[in-house]
């Protein structure tokens, strides 16, 4: 990675902790604030990042649709081992409602997600596609918006532009301050 990389990961992640700092309110969900998801929610990003390195070298050696299968039966049996030392919510699996959630994030959203991801390795390197994870860490907060009724406010906008900001740097490699935060100029 160079300089100009590097600046724009920094920026990049002061704009995801300047939209976590904005949540200070909590959700409709919770009393108090959501510190400890949204720390569990960073901690996942650096391991997806992890994983999106290693997935180069998979997706090299047997193919993306081999590789991103392999993964997901991976992840769903250390999922279901971890998940045993955890209390079941019994009530709901006789809910048809929770079983068909459950096959549109698995197969939709988590299985067909993850295939692409690792298929698109074929064609990015992992630093340019992973410069994206921060765009979806914001798509995600966004989308607390609307599903947890979050408040919107200066901050997380904020943090939202210095995200697009410091992934546009880190797409785009080295470049002076002016052409940073006067791209168009």
């Amino acid at each position: 990675m160079n300089k100009g990389k590097w600046i724009g990961m920094i920026i990049g992640f002061a704009g995801i902790l300047t939209a976590i700092v904005s949540r200070s309110e909590g959700d409709v969900f919770m009393s108090g604030t959501s510190w400890m998801g949204d720390a569990l929610a960073c901690g996942s990003a650096f391991c997806w990042a992890i994983f999106t390195v290693l997935g180069q070298k998979m997706a090299d050696t047997s193919g993306g649709l081999v590789s991103g299968t392999a993964s997901m039966a991976l992840g769903t049996v250390v999922l279901f081992v971890c998940s045993l030392f955890f209390p079941w919510p019994w009530q709901y699996f006789t809910d048809w409602r929770f079983w068909l959630y459950a096959l549109y994030a698995g197969i939709v959203v988590s299985g067909l997600a993850n295939i692409l991801w690792i298929v698109s390795l074929r064609y990015l390197a992992a630093g340019r596609l992973g410069s994206m994870g921060y765009i979806s860490c914001i798509l995600a907060m966004g989308g607390s918006l609307l599903c947890l009724k979050e408040k919107l406010d200066g901050w997380f906008v904020a943090g939202a532009v210095l995200v697009f900001l410091g992934v546009h740097w880190m797409l785009r490699g080295n470049h002076s301050a002016k052409e940073i935060f006067f791209p168009v100029i």
